[in-house]
């Protein structure tokens, strides 16, 4: 972990957060639900962004950033491989900022390099952890920066984490994609292309892909190993929860990984006969291992109780 240790650092924690709206950033819907497939799997499904949005800032951005700070002041947000060179974790962050500065004109990073969506904040060049933090708490996303160092693939750098979906991102840093997806249950296609994907991530794309799961309510933060379900006695009281992950190439076999965290209300998901059906193939497909991986035993129980879906009153 890393404190809140250098002037830098504490410069952004103090920095005022006018957000996305003062540049003119377009903010995204607060939800954006995607077709649930039959069959879960999983897969080194990269996809090209295309012409999606490279963020997804909302109006409640400056409530994400308020949880970030908390935990930044605390220590808890970022993390830094201790085996990484000074020189790569630099380039990787400089590398990072310079791609936003390129691509999103009404971004986090202005064409000077300051923070504009922390009031224009101006940081040390030199000061790899305070312009760590300034990107940290200037995004919704939580992210990884990653180098590739081995035939392992892509090892995580630097981690700010704050609302991971069930891990531990202290367990994470230094550690490689391979190592990284070990606990993940079916990964035996995922860990066979991790030297492709980490080739594909640090030299071409960006790339999106989305991860799905049930969850018990809309906490940013997801316990690790706990089923917030349990509680729950009807399926329209679950709660989807989505990740976006784009993976953003920065050259010099490094590569920009963006978490955003997204919820929906079941609901607002299950709203058909056709998506009830696909989500109750899809819960059948999964392994007992896929349901213990993803704490999702009692979630699966209350679809099944419900048919598989709900009557249209109990969702409308």
């Amino acid at each position: 972990m890393v404190g809140p240790h250098t002037e830098d650092v504490d410069r952004v924690l103090k920095a005022p957060r006018p957000g996305p709206i003062s540049t003119g950033f377009p903010l995204s819907a607060t939800r954006v639900p995607f077709p649930i497939e039959r069959s879960y799997e999983v897969k080194p499904d990269l996809q090209k962004l295309g012409n999606e949005p490279l963020l997804l800032e909302d109006a409640s951005w400056n409530e994400w950033v308020a949880d970030k700070a908390r935990l930044l002041m605390l220590g808890r947000l970022m993390r830094t491989d201790s085996e990484c060179s000074p020189h790569h974790l630099s380039y990787a962050i400089r590398a990072a900022l310079g791609y936003f500065q390129r691509h999103l004109p009404n971004g986090p990073v202005d064409p000077a390099g300051h923070f504009a969506w922390l009031g224009g904040l101006v940081l040390s060049a030199d000061d790899t952890l305070g312009q760590l933090a300034g990107l940290s708490m200037s995004l919704q996303e939580d992210f990884a920066l990653m180098r590739q160092t081995d035939s392992r693939g892509l090892r995580a750098i630097a981690l700010s984490v704050a609302f991971p979906s069930g891990w531990e991102p202290d367990t994470k840093i230094g550690k490689s994609m391979s190592v990284i997806h070990e606990p993940v249950a079916d990964n035996h296609r995922l860990q066979a292309a991790t030297a492709a994907m980490s080739i594909a991530m640090a030299e071409k794309g960006p790339f999106v892909r989305y991860v799905w799961t049930l969850a018990g309510s809309n906490a940013r933060a997801r316990p690790v190993g706990v089923d917030d379900t349990s509680a729950l006695t009807h399926a329209e009281q679950l709660w989807f929860r989505y990740e976006r992950q784009v993976s953003v190439p920065l050259g010099d076999s490094t590569s920009l990984f963006l978490i955003r965290v997204m919820h929906a209300p079941f609901c607002e998901v299950i709203h058909d006969q056709t998506t009830r059906s696909n989500l109750l193939a899809a819960l059948n497909s999964m392994s007992e291992q896929m349901l213990r991986y993803k704490n999702l035993h009692h979630a699966k129980q209350l679809v099944l109780d419900a048919g598989g879906g709900l009557p249209l009153s109990e969702c409308s």
